[in-house]
């Protein structure tokens, strides 16, 4: 396997070289994701989006060295051979010889008269808030970033290197979704990877820590940093240990999660700096998720990506063990069987079925004994958000989401803040003069975006299945018939309790068993944001 391009003259570069990065930001101003798109006709996008490149490729070449923005597709992001008048073209402010210089281009592995990308350098959008002062509360604004890092098997036809690093991906732009966008003084990225998390925190933070232990990860977060004029403190170390001490009001991280029979397996599949973390079982996230509370600062969040073994038939009976005096929301996404994620790591890693059939076969084997051995039926995955607190006892909410988007950083923000909100209404807990949230004097409206589905029998007029549908996360949601009356009473008029005490007297039955069964989903509406809190 073919030793991975040198990152130091990245590094150098970001660090003694501003008028070359400066010269390359310029070449790139308008090499954005709209623009490399509106030249490609849809069977290409299509092709994109299944790892087929040369389509694309083929596209892109017809439009020639006249076409700035295509030439730095063609080179950058689907990892085609240019020519040096071609490169100029691609280049006109950094040149061929400072880009080879810097160590972005080599000359070609099969034709050293062209000239080849050493990583993949591409463009991406991302809406964020407006933090001038003069901005309008919830505007936001699009802005557009560069990140470079490794080029993927699709272009180099290659499996990954066991030291590659990461670019933009379903995990990258899940995380930063669920990433909380208000300002904060501080913010810290565990497994940066090639910064992307921590570059977009920027914009919404004092001061920004990233850390990781890949010194190729951090170099390529140098350089990035340094073309998307951003400020970075960047560590060397594994997990939290370079910031032993410190405190931070918001964490972002993307840990190596990935389960797998380590040490050794006797397929032999690599080590993956990015995705295999070292540690036994689960024990990556759960250690991270219980070491948590020591960084955070007071109502400091953390959010995260992570898998956790299913032991038992209660998915989140392993990480409830993880969680101490924080508050905590989290959301099963998806659940593997052992042969299904035995599968999709050994692929990659690059062990294929068909051209390492051995291989995959004793890998395959080696997974299904781990799992025997600990006794677990597969793997859940999913994200995590947790908030300190000192105020009250902590509060955690778990969550099963099969399809639909990840929850927004504003859905992390409204979740935390619903808890205040119910604990406030409550009263303190063991306060026994409390009356229930359905009887309460507050008032909540129904969300925006959700609508309702009734399923009948055939001549039947009542419905055998009631679901609340949330447009904007995808969740579906099982209800009784009283507390979908109660739901479309919520329209901010009567409070809770005028509503429930209208519901008992129009159904002819007593208070208490309308809050039998209104009063747990209620909850459960308001902290799935289905109901808001006026």
């Amino acid at each position: 396997m073919a030793s991975s391009p040198r990152t130091e003259k990245l590094q150098e570069c970001a660090t003694s070289s501003p008028a070359i990065i400066g010269q390359l930001r310029a070449d790139l101003t308008h090499y954005t994701i709209p623009e490399v798109y509106e030249k490609l006709p849809q069977d290409a996008q299509d092709a994109l989006e299944q790892g087929i490149v040369f389509p694309a490729v083929r596209a892109l070449r017809q439009l020639g060295s006249a076409d700035q923005v295509a030439e730095l597709a063609r080179l950058f992001m689907l990892g085609d051979l240019l020519d040096p008048a071609e490169i100029a073209a691609a280049l006109p402010n950094t040149g061929l010889d400072q880009a080879a210089q810097i160590g972005l281009i080599r000359p070609g592995d099969q034709d050293a008269s062209k000239w080849q990308a050493n990583f993949d350098l591409r463009p991406f959008s991302i809406d964020l808030p407006a933090v001038s002062p003069s901005a309008p509360a919830g505007q936001t604004r699009e802005r557009t970033y560069w990140f470079l890092s490794d080029l993927g098997e699709d272009v180099t036809g290659e499996p990954l290197k066991p030291d590659h690093v990461l670019g933009i991906g379903g995990a990258t732009t899940s995380l930063l979704r669920l990433t909380p966008r208000e300002p904060v003084e501080s913010v810290l990225d565990i497994g940066t990877g090639c910064g992307i998390q921590a570059i977009i925190a920027a914009a919404h933070a004092t001061r920004v820590v990233a850390t990781d232990i890949s010194l190729r990860a951090l170099d390529m977060a140098a350089f990035n940093a340094a073309l998307n004029q951003v400020t970075l403190d960047l560590r060397a170390g594994s997990m939290l240990e370079p910031v032993a001490g410190e405190r931070f009001n918001l964490i972002i991280s993307n840990p190596p999660f990935v389960i797998t029979p380590r040490p050794t397996d006797a397929a032999g599949q690599p080590i993956m700096e990015y995705r295999d973390g070292g540690g036994q079982d689960d024990s990556i996230v759960a250690n991270l998720v219980q070491d948590l509370p020591q960084v955070l600062a007071d109502e400091g969040v953390a959010v995260m990506l992570g898998n956790w073994l299913l032991t038992e038939d209660d998915w989140a009976a392993r990480p409830r063990t993880w969680l101490g005096d924080c508050d905590a929301w989290i959301i099963q996404r998806d659940s593997y069987n052992p042969a299904q994620y035995a599968a999709m790591w050994l692929r990659d890693g690059g062990i294929e079925p068909r051209t390492q059939p051995t291989e995959f076969r004793q890998g395959i084997s080696d997974y299904l004994d781990y799992f025997a051995q600990q006794q677990a039926r597969g793997v859940g995955f999913g994200y995590l958000a947790i908030r300190a607190t000192q105020v009250r006892a902590p509060q955690h909410h778990f969550e099963e989401r099969v399809a639909g988007n990840p929850p927004s950083g504003q859905d992390i923000s409204r979740f935390f803040g619903v808890l205040d909100w119910l604990w406030e209404t409550e009263g303190a807990e063991g306060d026994s003069s409390v009356q229930p949230l359905a009887l309460s004097e507050r008032t909540v409206r129904q969300a925006a975006d959700v609508t309702e589905e009734r399923y009948h029998l055939p001549g039947q007029p009542d419905p055998l299945i009631i679901m609340l549908h949330a447009g904007g996360s995808g969740q579906k949601v099982m209800v009784n018939s009283m507390f979908a009356a109660l739901f479309g009473a919520c329209d901010g008029e009567l409070n809770l309790g005028q509503i429930t005490q209208a519901l008992a007297v129009l159904g002819d039955v007593e208070v208490t068993e309308v809050l039998g069964q209104v009063e747990e989903p209620l909850r459960q509406a308001l902290l799935s944001g289905m109901l808001i809190p006026i």
